[in-house]
């Protein structure tokens, strides 16, 4: 996904907190607000669970285990590296 990637949210539903990396510096949780609880927070995303879901934001077409993506928001299961 390199330049394209926008943003990975993850949700540890361990310790119920949503942790986000955001290499382009556009997140928004505006238009997520449907996926959270009344009480979210947001930490900084240091590492992925492979197998994990998380939602992935992208700025242009681009091809993710054989599916095309447009631009837009997904929840995808993160790869195995």
């Amino acid at each position: 996904m390199d330049s394209s990637l926008l943003w990975v949210l993850y949700f540890d539903n361990d310790t119920k907190v949503w942790s986000v990396y955001d290499p382009s510096g556009t997140f928004d949780h505006k238009p997520i607000l449907p996926y959270l609880d009344s009480d979210h927070q947001f930490g900084e995303l240091a590492y992925m669970v492979p197998g994990a879901s998380c939602l992935v934001a992208i700025s242009q077409e681009v091809t993710f285990r054989g599916v095309t993506l447009q631009d837009g928001i997904f929840d995808i299961i993160w790869p195995d590296p």
